[in-house]
């Protein structure tokens, strides 16, 4: 209730700047057009700023077969909506699920052909993939022939996605690697976006997300796993909950009990923030005297890299070849990954 009163008093502060904008220079404006025009597209950015999505999910994960049933409810009003008939989804986990995909040519892009040329055992698996609203199938048309991004009439109120998900080997900190389950990029993402044929997906810079969106989920059967989170997690009637508001990303990360994890205070840019500090190398944490000061400098190099802090979670992968980071918002290439590579240590900053 917290979450839709937020989104409310954001959209009715819009609507109040708006209508006091439009009085103070309605004078103006009737005697210059090109006033009007600017003062429009200001108005519109504002519209399209103060976005906000709530979400409802449900988890349900099988471990025996690696997969995850997913029930995503997104609450959507007609602010969201004002600007077109039908919206679009970006359906990110699909990505992960073939190739020569928008995500296979950005990856190709950077010399990384590990994705490319693994096996299609290893690849993601979508199924059982319905949208629905007020109980009623919904009808959806993709992008071309490509299920990543889809378009619907755009329905007032609650929109219900569900879908079944077999996780593939971790790739851009998603899926299985070493036991460990690593979930980001599996929820559908409205874009706010009025020309699709202009949008190019996955480029760097692009915002294909709305600038913030609030979380209430809920897991099952997750095991012994120890389940982190970009933020605080509660138990409710045998039931794992996560709530967040006003987050640019949702990560959890499904740890194996053996494995080591921390958590710290990181100052980057004289700012200190708390991070989950995940370390997915036993052997090489007990050599070192002070594993802070490693993850200090990762931090570091990471600000060198993708710029100010903080990031909602970001994963840093260490190899023969050199270093790669990922970020909630993109993926920055220190070095090369080949298809012979092999993994050696693994970070994920979780910030609390």
């Amino acid at each position: 209730m917290t979450d839709i009163w937020s989104h409310v008093l954001t959209s009715l502060i819009s609507i109040i700047l708006t209508t006091f904008t439009v009085l103070i220079f309605s004078p103006l404006m009737q005697k210059n057009n090109f006033f009007s025009f600017i003062l429009c597209v200001l108005l519109s950015s504002l519209t399209l700023s103060a976005q906000n999505v709530n979400y409802q999910i449900q988890i349900d994960f099988d471990s025996l077969y690696q997969s995850m049933h997913v029930e995503t409810e997104i609450l959507l009003t007609n602010s969201d909506s004002n600007l077109q008939d039908s919206l679009w989804f970006h359906l990110p986990f699909y990505a992960y699920s073939h190739k020569y995909n928008a995500f296979d040519n950005s990856m190709l892009r950077q010399n990384m052909t590990s994705y490319h040329f693994r096996s299609e055992k290893l690849l993601a698996e979508v199924s059982d993939f319905k949208v629905s609203s007020h109980g009623q199938p919904v009808h959806y048309l993709e992008k071309g022939h490509d299920p990543e991004f889809i378009s619907l009439a755009t329905p007032n109120g609650k929109i219900v996605f569900s879908y079944t998900i077999r996780l593939p080997k971790a790739i851009n900190g998603f899926g299985i690697e070493d036991g460990n389950i690593f979930i980001r990029h599996f929820y559908p993402i409205p874009i706010f976006h009025n020309n699709l044929q202009d949008f190019q997906p996955l480029q760097k810079g692009t915002n294909i997300a709305a600038p913030v969106s609030n979380f209430r989920v809920k897991i099952n059967h997750t095991g012994t796993f120890r389940v982190l989170f970009n933020g605080p997690i509660t138990a409710e009637n045998g039931q794992l909950g996560i709530n967040r508001v006003r987050a640019d990303e949702l990560i959890i990360a499904l740890i194996r009990p053996e494995v080591p994890v921390t958590k710290q205070h990181i100052i980057s840019n004289t700012r200190k923030i708390t991070y989950h500090v995940i370390h997915l190398d036993t052997t090489f944490i007990q050599n070192w005297a002070d594993a802070g000061m490693w993850n200090q400098n990762i931090v570091d190099a990471s600000i060198d890299l993708v710029g100010d802090f903080p990031y909602d979670a970001f994963l840093w992968v260490v190899n023969s070849d050199g270093d790669n980071c990922y970020v909630s918002d993109g993926m920055v290439s220190t070095d090369n990954f080949t298809k012979k590579t092999k993994v050696e240590r693994m970070y994920i900053f979780l910030k609390i």
